[in-house]
């Protein structure tokens, strides 16, 4: 069963990433691994609106085609190549439920969401973006 929490704890544990603002604020994709924010989902081609609409519930490998993530157990060189390429197709919204995170509304829904990134996660993706380094601003 999913991790849960109100959405007052999501942004409290998002916030503790350290990150200079809230466009950095990573989750990560639960088939391939890869922690992503709206700045590296906008890096990728979305745009900032459809990047806060896509953030922790569609990797972004969606945007430049990245393709299906292999099986574990597919050792072959191609899936080895494949596994160097950033992000994958992987989105919540289909058939097979694999998230570890649900964010509880005030209204009583559960939002499934990729889970949250640790915070040397979060800071990495944040320096490999060029962005300034910085104390958290959010």
């Amino acid at each position: 069963m999913p991790e849960q929490m109100t959405v007052e704890v999501f942004l409290a544990r998002l916030k503790a990433q350290g990150v200079s603002n809230s466009n950095h604020f990573a989750l990560v994709c639960p088939m391939c691994g890869t922690p992503q924010s709206i700045a590296s989902l906008v890096r990728a081609g979305a745009t900032p609106e459809w990047a806060e609409d896509m953030i922790g519930f569609a990797c972004e490998g969606r945007l430049t085609d990245a393709g299906p993530w292999p099986s574990s157990s597919d050792r072959s060189t191609k899936a080895r190549a494949r596994r160097r390429i950033r992000g994958c197709d992987w989105t919540l919204g289909g058939l097979f439920k694999i998230h570890e995170l649900e964010v509880l509304t005030p209204d009583g829904k559960e939002h499934p969401r990729f889970r949250i990134a640790t915070p040397r996660q979060a800071r990495a993706l944040e320096r490999d973006s060029g962005a300034p380094a910085q104390a958290a601003a959010e």
